[in-house]
């Protein structure tokens, strides 16, 4: 029994040291150098060398500990320059095309989870990417593993959770991570506005029970958005579970399907996107973008 104890000690051990973190996701360590740098980031305060203010800071409005990461769009000679920060590097040869984006990574996180504040300047859109890639040698190319978004966000005086999930299209291990957090949009007709605000803390990847599937077999299942709602169609009648969130990670709608069939009513919710998940009895699982117009 004691051995078997140890085994299983031994073997979580092993899943938590596989569980590759985030550097630093509190924001509670800075650097200052030339300039000033959350530890394990890295921003666009390397062009206060020649002379550009700097885009990003330690804020003691945290949500957590002693700080936070805000990030701040600036004007340099007119140009607008939005808050950046992303894990990556920066080539000082190269400054007008220095950013070097993703770090090396190996893992399976579920989700993506932190809380934020946003204060745009008048009309404005920040932001939240990350990706997980895999070099691929005949392309000679990055692949992605993985992928989330979080773009929608609103203007609030407190800080605002949110968790999202993963879009997995690949069942292999990536080998690097890209994350970028950034305060104003570079799309037209949003090309940002000076002095919009965005805070960002407690940013951490989740590994929950749920993404020990990815490797699984994916659930079969056809899911649409139309006039009205969702419609879900499964291959095969198994009891399944069903949760539409928010890009916020707010949970709008969930419940069991008894039937291969069901229809979510969506009437009631503003026009987005909607990440539908499905789990079922047999622990397969699946997850869909949605725009609901």
């Amino acid at each position: 029994m004691q051995k078997v104890a140890l085994l299983t000690f031994l073997l979580c051990c092993q899943c938590v040291l596989a569980q590759t973190m985030l550097p630093n996701g509190g924001f509670e360590l800075w650097t200052t150098t030339t300039y000033t740098n959350p530890n394990g980031w890295q921003t666009l305060n390397i062009l206060s060398s020649l002379g550009a203010p700097s885009v990003a800071f330690p804020s003691s409005d945290a949500h957590s500990g002693n700080n936070a990461l805000q990030v701040q769009t600036v004007s340099f000679f007119g140009n607008k320059i939005p808050g950046l920060c992303y894990l990556g590097e920066f080539d000082t040869s190269n400054p007008l095309d220095g950013t070097k984006f993703g770090k090396p990574f190996s893992g399976q996180p579920t989700y993506l989870t932190g809380y934020y504040k946003y204060q745009p300047n008048g009309v404005d859109t920040g932001g939240i990417s990350l990706q997980l890639w895999r070099f691929n040698p005949t392309m000679n190319k990055r692949d992605t593993i993985a992928a989330l978004t979080l773009t929608t966000l609103e203007a609030n005086t407190s800080y605002t959770y949110f968790k999202i999930p993963l879009e997995y299209n690949q069942n292999i291990m990536p080998d690097s991570i890209n994350l970028v957090i950034v305060s104003s949009s570079s799309d037209p007709p949003l090309i940002g506005q000076v002095g919009t605000q965005l805070l960002i803390d407690d940013l951490a990847l989740s590994y929950e029970p749920l993404g020990m599937s990815a490797l699984s077999a994916p659930l079969a299942a056809q899911v649409a958005a139309m006039s009205g709602g969702i419609a879900i169609k499964l291959s095969e009648i198994v009891p399944t579970n069903y949760q539409l969130c928010a890009t916020n990670g707010q949970v709008v709608a969930q419940g069991t399907m008894a039937a291969n069939k069901h229809f979510i009513e969506t009437t009631h919710l503003p026009q987005g996107v909607y990440f539908c998940r499905l789990n079922n009895a047999k622990g397969q699982e699946s997850s869909y973008k949605l725009w609901l117009k």
